[in-house]
């Protein structure tokens, strides 16, 4: 087996960046690309299901941020300079580099909390931006979070369409809020931890650390569903949607755990609550189709897979889309492959 790729900062003048990608799951939405603002009004948390039973409940914001011993003493002995320097974005940036001590591996088989990550010198990219964010704000650097708009990625597993996005986050203060008078390039950077990603010219949306606390949570919440453990899986995207009521991803991934439950009707009934604010989102019309589907309306649910080909711009889903239009014309489909976003 070849080794674990290296993460490391890349880009452009004034420095390299780090970048972190999340995953998604049914279809499952772990880290969406789309737009993460929440609606005018955003849909109210669903209830707490007691068919769902969690064996433990989800971690804490502070436990997902939280420095352990290890990395408070690596703070403290390993980073060089002064007290000044080390609380500039450089110093931390020269430790996650490629070349630098902590040679991080990037690893997407699942998502770490900082702790997990930093003890792991691995993790995906969205919990390497939590890993980093975690020991910059324990430096006095600001950081500001980024969803980066672009490409989406598919994968399957366990029966499901797994759709993977991207983050990044960028220390110290953004260029926008610094004066032009005395403006020092090096006090902030964009960090970056996807292999051979370029950041020339690239977009990114601000978010907040709610939204990044949904991402973490859904991701969770996929990873749960792909080895069967429902109940954690709902816990999961409830509490996805408790630090972000807006985060459609994590809507649509509890609507994949009703699906896998065979409990379409619930399943639908929060499909339609994405699709309100967001008609044209393709992860949740694919899985109300699976949903109308597993309910015995065909018509509807063939409508949906046309209404889908014909939205897609990627040429395997449009394929996709169009053989289950085919099967469904014969109503043979069944509720597989549904799109999970992590």
């Amino acid at each position: 087996m070849p080794p674990a790729p290296t993460c490391g900062p890349r880009g452009t003048h004034p420095w390299p960046a780090l970048l972190a990608a999340l995953g998604l799951l049914a279809m499952l939405s772990a880290c969406s690309t789309a737009t993460v603002a929440p609606p005018a009004t955003a849909p109210e948390l669903p209830p707490p299901d007691p068919r769902f039973a969690a064996a433990a409940p989800p971690p804490t914001a502070a436990e997902v941020f939280a420095l352990s011993s290890e990395m408070q003493h690596y703070l403290a002995t390993a980073l060089p300079g002064t007290a000044q320097e080390r609380r500039r974005p450089a110093a931390l940036v020269r430790a996650l580099n490629t070349l630098g001590d902590l040679k991080l591996a990037y690893d997407a088989s699942t998502t770490r909390t900082a702790a997990q990550a930093f003890e792991a010198r691995a993790g995906n990219c969205l919990s390497l931006v939590i890993m980093t964010a975690a020991l910059a704000k324990a430096q006095g650097i600001s950081v500001t979070y980024n969803l980066v708009p672009g490409e989406v990625s598919y994968r399957r597993e366990a029966g499901l369409l797994l759709t993977s996005g991207h983050v990044n986050l960028t220390l110290g203060r953004p260029l926008r809020d610094r004066g032009s008078s005395g403006f020092d390039a090096s006090a902030w950077m964009t960090v970056d931890f996807l292999p051979g990603e370029d950041l020339t010219g690239q977009r990114r949306q601000p978010i907040d650390e709610a939204t990044v606390l949904a991402m973490f949570m859904n991701n969770r919440a996929a990873e749960a569903v792909a080895q069967g453990r429902l109940a954690d899986a709902h816990a999961l995207a409830r509490e996805a949607l408790r630090h972000a009521p807006g985060f459609a991803p994590a809507r649509n991934t509890l609507a994949v755990v009703y699906l896998r439950a065979g409990l379409p009707v619930d399943a639908e009934r929060l499909l339609r609550q994405v699709l309100a604010s967001a008609p044209t989102n393709t992860d949740a019309l694919a899985n109300l189709a699976s949903a109308l589907q597993a309910q015995g309306r065909h018509t509807e649910a063939r409508a949906l897979v046309a209404q889908l080909a014909a939205l897609e711009p990627d040429p395997p889903l449009r394929a996709l889309y169009a053989a289950k239009l085919e099967r469904l014309g014969r109503r043979a489909d069944t509720p597989a492959n549904l799109p999970l976003s992590r």
